[in-house]
Parts: C-alpha cells; sequence; structure tokens
C-alpha cells in the first residue's frame, strides 16, 4: 500500500487531479446532481405506494416524499399492526427517522 501512494506522489500533478475530483465531488453535491429527479421521485412514490398496497390490513396507498419526509395516505388502515408495519416499511425504504413519517390512515372509501 504504501509502494502504491508513493508511487502516486510521484506521479506528475497528482495534487491538481486530486484538487479536480474534489471540486467536482463538492459541486455535484452542492448542485443536488446525483439526486433524484422529480421524475424519478414520482416513480420512487409508486413504487412504494404498490409495495404499502401489499400489506396486509392497508387498502389503497398515496405517498408524496418531500425534503427528507413522507406523507403517506391510507384509505384502509386496520389496526396497530398495519399502521406500525407501513411505518417500517417507509423508514426502512427512504432511510428516514420515524419523525420525518406522518401516515394518515382510515381516510376516504
Amino acid at each position: 500500500m504504501k509502494s502504491l501512494w508513493e508511487s502516486l506522489r510521484r506521479a506528475r500533478h497528482i495534487e491538481l487531479i486530486a484538487a479536480i475530483v474534489a471540486l467536482a465531488l463538492l459541486a455535484l453535491i452542492l448542485t443536488g446532481i446525483g439526486r433524484d429527479a422529480p421524475e424519478a421521485g414520482g416513480d420512487a412514490e409508486r413504487r412504494l405506494e404498490r409495495l404499502l398496497e401489499k400489506i396486509d390490513g392497508v387498502g389503497r396507498v398515496h405517498v408524496m416524499i418531500a425534503d427528507g419526509g413522507a406523507v403517506v395516505v391510507c384509505e384502509r388502515l386496520d389496526g396497530l399492526r398495519a399502521e406500525l408495519a407501513v411505518l417500517s416499511a417507509v423508514r426502512t425504504l427512504l432511510d428516514i427517522d420515524n419523525d420525518r413519517i406522518q401516515i394518515i390512515g382510515g381516510v376516504g372509501a
């Protein structure tokens, strides 16, 4: 490992190349490139809706994902077990904390 590092350090302009790569990564992070585009977010919402509707005790589902949070509206939500299953699935798939997830059940027919 040391010899590889020494070889890289002897390479011409390695610091300049490393700086360019670091700046490019920083620019990607700051501009949001690499994040889901609105169309992709809509697709993620549809996929999550289809998955949540497969949970026993959960009826038709509508999902909105925005800035690290999620709102899930279930037209039918039969009990605490179903609600906890929805919460767990959303938390796991979106990698967000429970306090960023709002589940609303029993809305509509």
